[in-house]
């Protein structure tokens, strides 16, 4: 029985074909000529329909259906309308368009589920690029090029010019953010050039948020939702079946603490994983990732009771683990979410000889952590973690491990350097779940008090000290905002203030941890807001109700302007306003909560210590 897609295929192939015959130049329809028969075309067709199959982290030894594990995500535009597309035109019948969404959405997979809706419309050839596989020697024309040659055609320059001069293409980019960085400015370049040359060509590029491309003028940036409780449960019910899903989803609901970091289609579906094999539902973000750790470690083939795969590298399971660590921890530190299977090797064999294992593992080590972990996934000719998270929580398993003058050593070090602050903020968050005592006295409890004093050792102050005005606007300033006075033509004084978070700044991350960031944001807006909308001569500038985090899946980026001509006398009513909501808000009642029970987990500790002692 012929499968629906290659159908699909086949008679999209066969309109195509036809019409390329009809409107041609002669070279063209000669070449198109020699690809005009049943056999050639259901040759075509069941390469495109290739792109059906595909080995997932639940299947990872046999292609599965993309239908059997997909389930299509909701889409908002820079108008906040949230919608589903189906197919290309979806985004906008006229425009071209940039999906964006961050690591585990499922960019890839849609796009792929995205090029077989085209196929079934049978309207115009989807032409899928990965562009992570650009490089200097081969840029995105070549690409097509390639693409066209996959699937058998010759003297594919003038086939690939006549597509996209006829509309006859649609251009599915996939990747921009995987694209090497030296080849960023030709492909941006390369894109803006198609849609200038090509009026009736239709373009879909994915990415990560990276600010490069979403300069691109003729891109509409349109960004992936988290899901909803519909789609996170639909699945769950693709990948676990009915009987299994309804329990786990009964118990996810009653577990909002776990249910709210299942918010993508990579989550989702390795908590089914977890479920399947376990049979019960993590308590903890933590508790979460080990179960993730071992499932994966265990995995059975096909569900065979009693067989698990040999690892080549003969390690236990404790051994196994704090090489992970080890390995996640060295590349947290470099920077590294990518590596040549070289490269990988390389700082395996470090970490096996660092944890007391024979380094010369490192090959086999390397092969147990991609067949059956799967925590290492290939991409093209890298490898890469399936997720950042994997690599932030592991390492957290070995700080964990330090001896405690190791470790507060190493916390030091991590205070003193805002990139590292930065860099490794997520792995401390972890650490405050797995190992709270030494990350709340050697790490939080410190950058709380530098953010708020600019003095590491004032921690008992953060429960009663009332903010000031000139602390509130010293830390609208270190997030990378602009306060300054000046006087206007009339002789008014004119308060400017641009407000949006840096990533770079210490105190930003620590404060926005303990939502306070937020707080201070949309206090100094919001007052500002209240006091000149109406009654005074004003200019408001932002995008959105509200001061959003910069990193919120479904908001943009963290950016406000607000310019206000207002006197000098009102100015400082307004800051004494703003301190006053700041130090009542119900944000700071619960900062200063969180900070006492941090004390109080220390002074439990050291009195069990002091005890243990005696």
């Amino acid at each position: 029985m012929t499968e629906p897609i290659i159908s699909a295929a086949t008679s999209l192939l066969g309109r195509l074909i036809g019409d390329v015959l009809k409107t041609a130049s002669k070279s063209v329809a000669l070449e198109i000529e020699k690809f005009n028969t049943p056999v050639k075309i259901r040759s075509l067709s069941a390469k495109l329909a290739s792109y059906e199959r595909i080995k997932t982290i639940h299947s990872p030894d046999k292609a599965s259906k993309i239908s059997s594990f997909f389930v299509s995500p909701s889409f908002v535009d820079s108008d906040n309308r949230i919608f589903d597309a189906r197919i290309a035109s979806d985004f906008g019948h006229n425009e071209h368009s940039l999906i964006e969404g961050i690591a585990g959405q499922g960019k890839s997979i849609f796009m792929r589920q995205l090029l077989l809706e085209e196929i079934k419309l049978g309207q115009r050839l989807p032409i899928l690029i990965e562009l992570r596989k650009i490089t200097s020697q081969k840029n995105l024309h070549q690409s097509g090029i390639q693409f066209l040659r996959s699937l058998g055609f010759s003297r594919c320059e003038d086939i690939w010019s006549f597509l996209l001069q006829a509309g006859f293409a649609v251009l599915l980019l996939d990747g921009y953010d995987e694209t090497p960085q030296e080849c960023r400015m030709q492909l941006i370049d390369d894109i803006n050039m198609l849609a200038m040359t090509y009026e009736q060509l239709r373009m879909v590029v994915t990415s990560r948020p990276e600010p490069s491309i979403q300069s691109v003028s003729c891109l509409k940036t349109i960004r992936i939702c988290r899901l909803d409780k519909s789609k996170r449960d639909a699945i769950i019910i693709k990948i676990c079946g009915p009987a299994t899903s309804s329990n786990l989803i009964i118990k996810l609901d009653k577990n909002p603490s776990l249910a709210g970091i299942v918010y993508t289609p990579l989550f989702a579906t390795l908590l089914s994983i977890v479920y399947r094999a376990e049979l019960r539902l993590p308590e903890t973000v933590h508790e979460f990732y080990d179960l993730v750790f071992q499932t994966l470690l265990y995995r059975h083939d096909d569900h065979k009771e009693g067989y698990e795969r040999p690892r080549k590298s003969g390690l236990g399971n404790h051994m196994f683990r704090m090489v992970f660590e080890n390995y996640c921890f060295q590349t947290s530190l470099n920077v590294q979410l990518r590596f040549s299977q070289e490269n990988a090797t390389e700082i395996f064999s470090l970490a096996l000889a660092k944890e007391g294992a024979d380094p010369m593992l490192a090959d086999k080590f390397f092969a147990d952590v991609t067949k059956i972990t799967c925590l290492l996934v290939r991409d093209g000719s890298e490898y890469q973690f399936l997720h950042k998270s994997i690599q932030e929580y592991f390492s957290a398993g070995y700080i964990k491990r330090l001896p405690e003058d190791k470790a507060k050593v190493l916390y030091g070090k991590i205070l003193t350097s805002p990139h590292r602050i930065s860099q490794l903020f997520q792995t401390i968050v972890f650490l405050c779940e797995i190992d709270s005592y030494r990350a709340y006295k050697f790490f939080m409890l410190p950058g709380l008090s530098l953010s708020v004093f600019k003095d590491a050792n004032r921690w008992d102050e953060l429960l009663t000290y009332e903010w000031t005005s000139d602390l509130i606007f010293d830390i609208v300033q270190d997030c990378d905002a602009e306060f300054n006075l000046r006087f206007d033509t009339n002789g008014k004084e004119v308060s400017t203030i641009t407000v949006y978070g840096s990533m770079d700044s210490p105190r930003f991350l620590f404060l926005e941890h303990f939502s306070l960031i937020l707080l201070v944001l949309s206090s100094v807006r919001d007052l500002f807001h209240s006091r000149f909308n109406s009654d005074h001569e004003a200019l408001l500038e932002y995008p959105t109700d509200n001061i959003i985090r910069a990193y919120d899946l479904d908001k943009p980026s963290l950016l406000r302007s607000i310019r206000i001509k207002c006197t000098h006398a009102s100015l400082a009513t307004i800051q004494a306003d703003i301190a006053n909501k700041v130090n009542k808000s119900a944000e700071m009642h619960i900062f200063r909560a969180k900070v006492s029970n941090m004390l109080e987990l220390l002074s439990r500790k050291e009195d069990s210590d002091l005890l243990d002692q005696i």
